[in-house]
């Protein structure tokens, strides 16, 4: 509900910036009029070789000019700033939605489709709020009041000129269709661009020591010509739509200027009038072909919108701030985790990897097995980063996966087995961590002394400059002091660790009373753990992993 309403404030904080740049948009209505009336006096003046009338209008002109352009200078100083405020409000309430999806969702997303929301769709809904919203109402306005003003002077050049200004239709109608389509192909694979690229920077030893930048380059050469493709439809729509739209301008300019000269001739208008027409038809058009326009921005705006949806909904539900009737299970107390069952889904395949198990709140649960026999998928499942295919797992008596991530993650600690390279010193990570908890703070610093890892490490290098084993140090320090956690789920905790490392470590987890699930090759966590899996050899088809256990 909170988050409900901080939305509905921020759209209403929105709406004062949209009538702020409308109420600029449209000071330009009566300097339109007041210019057009003047530069029609000030031609007739000049025909009628009036030269006191003419440099009075002069003047008039000039001073109207003047005052216009500062009142609007003033007007872009005023709104300006508050327009890339809110633009950044915008973008930082899609992040915090962004934030509060399913983890799941996350990873099924993907890095390049996560930079274009964040990026191109984005700024498409900030630019549709903060420009073309305001251009769209300021030009309904324009076109009704100039299209007054003609009836006023001639019911019948009203409308000529509202027949001749349906042309401006014609273009954006015609092209919005591929405006929407060529806008969602371009966002996609943009995306699958991004993707490969970063898969190629995180794996660029691996392609180096294999020779597999060969395939790289293939595979990217190919993605490019896609992208190539796409861009030149784009292009082509794009110069179809100027095309359409220079056409249908000269068409309409020319034909303005030969109507109000024709009326001019059979005295159905003055000269003045009819000078103040042709100043005027202009800013008409110009307001119509707003107006026309807006079908294809739509289409563009539509297909952020749609693109972006994911952030307010997930799989038909609200995000995770949202409430949820949670499928509870009768259990006695010291039952903290209930696994009956599980199979993960991988690569859209169910593992033939089946967990059952319960876990009481002050059991050490260590999983052993050969490497790809499936030990982290428990971690991940219990992180929601791969979904249940099959059976249920309960946590304190809540179905796992009713339970919203920001309540899940306060009792959960994670130390994954690859390793974050921040480019934040180890020091400035446990302040942001634990700023509330000094003690705590104290704490960990102590346990990295421990770990042998001196101040200098910690405060004068970023992590991603620390080795292997003292990045390890870091985040094992980090999830071991976590407060809330009740349970901790370490997998590989002793990788890169030296001797007295793990030593360290062993004594901390002896001590350590809350729940704990270790994935590791070493039987050192043994004297630790009053519960095993022992993953001890591969399936055969249709058949469970054996699992002893102690």
């Amino acid at each position: 509900m909170k988050a409900c309403g901080s939305l509905m404030t921020f759209n209403v904080r929105f709406a004062k910036l949209v009538c702020g740049l409308t109420l600029r948009n449209l000071l330009a209505i009566p300097f339109g009029l007041l210019t057009a009336f003047k530069l029609a006096h000030i031609l007739e003046a000049s025909l009628r070789t009036d030269f006191r009338a003419l440099q009075t209008g002069s003047l008039e002109l000039l001073t109207i000019v003047i005052v216009y352009y500062t009142i609007d200078y003033f007007f872009y100083l005023l709104l300006q700033l508050t327009v890339e405020r809110k633009k950044n409000q915008l973008k930082m309430s899609m992040i915090h939605r962004f934030l509060s999806l399913d983890m799941l969702q996350i990873e099924r997303m993907g890095e390049g489709k996560m930079i274009e929301h964040l990026s191109n769709d984005l700024n498409e809904l900030a630019d549709y709020k903060t420009t073309v919203l305001p251009g769209l109402i300021s030009a309904s306005v324009t076109a009704v009041i100039y299209s007054g003003y003609f009836l006023s002077v001639n019911p019948l050049f009203a409308l000529i000129l509202a027949f001749i200004s349906i042309l401006h239709v014609i273009p954006p109608i015609v092209i919005r269709k591929y405006m929407y389509t060529q806008y969602m192909d371009t966002r996609d694979i943009e995306a699958e661009l991004t993707n490969h690229l970063i898969s190629g920077f995180k794996a660029f030893r691996i392609l180096q020591i294999y020779s597999g930048h060969h395939w790289f380059m293939q595979q990217l050469k190919k993605i490019h010509n896609e992208y190539n493709g796409v861009g030149s439809k784009a292009e082509k729509t794009l110069a179809s739509e100027e095309v359409l739209t220079k056409g249908v301008e000269h068409a309409v300019k020319f034909g303005t200027y030969g109507i109000v000269g024709y009326l001019i001739w059979i005295d159905v208008i003055t000269l003045t009038n009819g000078l103040a027409l042709l100043m005027l038809s202009p800013g008409f058009y110009s307001a119509v072909s707003t107006l026309c326009s807006h079908f294809s921005q739509k289409a563009v705006y539509t297909a952020a919108n749609e693109r972006l949806s994911l952030f307010h909904k997930i799989n038909g539900t609200e995000s995770s701030n949202s409430l949820r009737i949670a499928a509870k299970r009768e259990s006695s107390p010291p039952l903290l985790l209930e696994v009956m069952k599980a199979k993960a889904e991988i690569d859209s395949a169910v593992a033939n990897q089946s967990w059952h198990f319960q876990l009481m709140e002050h059991d050490h649960l260590l999983i052993q097995g050969k490497n790809g026999s499936g030990k982290s998928t428990l971690l991940r499942l219990l992180t929601r980063h791969v979904p249940l295919a099959e059976g249920q797992i309960y946590f304190r008596g809540t179905e796992l996966a009713s339970i919203p991530e920001d309540e899940l993650f306060l009792e959960l600690s994670l130390l994954p087995q690859a390793d974050l390279k921040l480019s934040i010193t180890p020091m400035q990570l446990f302040s942001l961590l634990y700023s509330a908890h000094p003690d705590i703070l104290q704490r960990t610093l102590q346990l990295c002394s421990t770990l042998n890892l001196n101040d200098d490490r910690l405060s004068k290098h970023t992590i991603s400059e620390l080795s292997g084993g003292e990045r390890k140090k870091v985040y094992l320090a980090a999830a071991l002091m976590k407060p809330s956690a009740s349970l901790l789920l370490l997998d590989e905790p002793d990788n890169s660790l030296d001797h007295n490392s793990k030593a360290a470590l062993m004594k901390c987890l002896q001590d350590d009373k809350r729940a704990l699930i270790i994935v590791s090759h070493d039987d050192l966590f043994q004297a630790s753990s009053n519960l095993a899996i022992q993953l001890n050899r591969e399936p055969t088809e249709g058949q469970e992993r054996d699992r002893t256990y102690v």
